[in-house]
């Protein structure tokens, strides 16, 4: 008795303890109410709805709507509570799991209460993941109103039957976690929301202001060299507008009536006695022509002299002694007159200035022009920061036009696949444990380097386990040695494989038999598959022939039944299993040959051979 209860207490060690997932659901609920809880426990690995069931009284699958997810890092289950009072289980199978600081696979099982009345309405879904506007079905057993706080405090009325709740997530900025009150429920909801939103008065992503949020900036403290002036934000809170800042006026380079082309903002041309229009400053205002308050306009002698100009150089010019010189370079015919006038000479005219006005078209690239046309001032997509494409210019605005250009994207998390995904083996008591086979294969598009391999090393072996390296669509074979301590005992197991941020795992699952011929190994590409999905060459398998046994692990794959990965040996020469039965037999046969013997011999002892016995009452009858 003390060993049997000995061999308890070591079996209930070795098993992994249930409670190291746990979850907020509660003892009882009324029928068809919705059951939300969170799910928690150092889980390693999704669980799916395929994990889950609701059985009554134990053992009895009960059909439920229900849904499990992860909202961020946090796991949710809503499950919509039976009708009929009476007891039920949640389990959930199968959820890999951190043990004692060890992966493991472990079942856990919540059992509650359905009693009570029907309660006045259920919600479903119970939980919510969403990038755009949603709804709730709120299924309500009578009329009623309920108050919901999100994305306003408002008040839903419920009518009897299904009432479909529209949400809006239009507010909501970036990705938010929320708990939202439904009436007597919370759902939690996990919301991508907008990037920005232009007009919050907040700065957020890509916003470099929002409305009188300036981020601090003035006039004087974003580039462009001004000194003074009010700063705004653009409408699309993505650039400054800088129209009602000031340049400096001393420069000989400044903006001034003489300068107008230097007047790069509405305040700076006006106040310098221009025309501000087309986001340039002009000298005339828009619609002036050809007049004697614009003479320069007069494209002909005849208008020119009309309007009271003076026509020399193809030009209408207000005073008849004009020439070419240091006052009025623009008169200058050539690239020689102009220099010597101290001019600047762009596209075959002679400028008074450096700073020339931007003309979008001519093909200079002038002012704050980008590029102009074909002329992309030796621009390309490389000198402008990208890996590779095509610059181009756009024609109605001369910025650079960067939708051809590309970056190179970084590597991304290393991507890789363990086959097969489950390994179920049904192990004969008599000869342990085989050696089982996987691979993980790389199917990233770079070099996975320190891969590791995490298990419970009370149950399994591997070798390697850590700082192992696979080049791109290459493969990486492991051997799994199972410590032959658990023979006897049905358990479950899990390899974990991590690289970087991305981890997969293996599933192993182990049962005994005492009949060699339900000895039996099923290896699944994924943990949906039911049945063997690997045909016996990709196991590096071969199929034993009459009287030959498997020295290693058989498994059952698409194209054979009895797949043994390992050796095929001989049972004792070429007559097979039939040379076995010939042997049985003749033993048999010599085991009733030698029974025979010894009883006869026996008998001769005690009385003789029936011959002598007549012989002897013979002599007895003599005279």
């Amino acid at each position: 008795m003390k060993r049997f209860i000995f061999l308890l207490a070591i079996i209930w060690l070795m098993i992994p303890e249930v409670s190291a997932v746990s979850s907020t659901i509660r003892d009882s609920y009324a029928p068809r109410e919705t059951m939300i809880g969170e799910i928690t426990g150092g889980i390693l690995a999704p669980i799916r709805a395929e994990q889950v069931r609701v059985v009554r009284d134990g053992h009895l699958d009960v059909a439920a709507q229900f849904d499990i997810g992860k909202l961020g890092n946090r796991y949710f289950i809503w499950i919509i509570a039976p009708a009929n009072s009476g007891n039920y289980s949640l389990i959930i199978r199968n959820v890999v799991a951190l043990v004692d600081g060890v992966p493991e696979v472990v079942e856990y099982r919540k059992d509650f209460t359905v009693q009570g009345p029907m309660i006045d309405f259920s919600v479903a879904p119970g939980f919510v993941i969403a990038n755009k506007n949603f709804e709730i079905a709120a299924t309500a057993y009578s009329g009623m109103d309920v108050q919901v706080d999100f994305p306003e405090s408002r008040t839903i009325t419920l009518y009897p039957g299904t009432n479909y709740v529209d949400f809006s997530i239009s507010g909501i900025l970036g990705t938010q976690q929320i708990l939202m009150n439904f009436g007597r429920y919370q759902i939690p909801l996990y919301i991508v929301g907008q990037r920005y939103i232009c007009g919050d008065g907040l700065i957020s992503d890509r916003e470099v202001c929002d409305g009188a949020n300036l981020d601090g900036k003035t006039c004087t403290s974003v580039p462009g060299g001004f000194i003074s002036g009010q700063l705004q934000c653009a409408s699309s809170c993505l650039a400054f507008d800088t129209s009602f800042c000031e340049l400096p006026s001393d420069s000989p380079s400044s903006c001034d009536s003489e300068h107008l082309s230097l007047c790069l903002t509405q305040a700076n041309c006006t106040g310098a006695g221009g025309h501000w229009y087309n986001n340039t400053c002009n000298r005339y205002e828009q619609g002036a022509v050809c007049d004697s308050q614009h003479v320069e306009l007069c494209l002909t002698q005849g208008t020119c002299i009309d309007a009271g100009g003076y026509w020399y150089n193809n030009t209408c010019n207000k005073n008849a002694s004009a020439t070419c010189g240091e006052n009025y370079p623009e008169l200058c015919l050539t690239a020689g007159t102009c220099l010597d006038a101290k001019g600047y000479w762009y596209n075959n005219s002679c400028y008074a200035s450096a700073e020339v006005v931007a003309v979008c078209g001519d093909g200079i690239v002038t002012g704050s022009e980008e590029c102009d046309g074909n002329n992309l001032s030796m621009g390309n997509c490389t000198s402008l920061g990208y890996d590779g494409g095509n610059l181009s210019c756009m024609s109605d605005e001369c910025r650079f036009n960067l939708t051809e250009c590309f970056l190179i994207p970084l590597p991304g998390p290393p991507s890789f696949a363990l086959d097969p995904a489950e390994i179920r083996s049904t192990v004969f008591l008599s000869r342990g444990f085989s050696t089982y086979r996987f691979r993980i294969t790389n199917t990233g598009d770079s070099e996975i380097v320190g891969l590791r391999l995490d298990f419970n090393p009370s149950k399994f072996m591997i070798v390697p386990y850590q700082d192992i390296n696979i080049s791109v669509n290459e493969s990486a074979s492991f051997n799994v040695t199972v410590n032959d301590v658990w023979r006897g005992h049905p358990f479950k197991g899990v390899v974990i494989a991590y690289a970087e941020d991305s981890f997969e795992y293996l599933l192993l699952e182990f049962n005994f038999t005492d009949t060699e011929s339900g000895a039996i190994t099923e290896y699944s590409r994924n943990s949906s598959s039911s049945g063997p999905s690997y045909y016996c060459s990709e196991l590096l398998g071969i199929e034993c022939g009459a009287g030959q046994t498997c020295d290693g692990n058989v498994v059952a794959t698409i194209d054979r039944s009895s797949c043994c990965v390992g050796t095929c040996s001989d049972g004792g020469g070429g007559g097979g299993s039939w040379m076995w039965v010939g042997y049985l037999v003749a033993g048999v046969v010599l085991i009733v040959v030698v029974f025979v013997f010894m009883k006869y011999k026996k008998a001769g002892k005690s009385s003789g051979s029936p011959l002598q016995s007549k012989i002897n009452s013979a002599r007895k009858n003599l005279p």
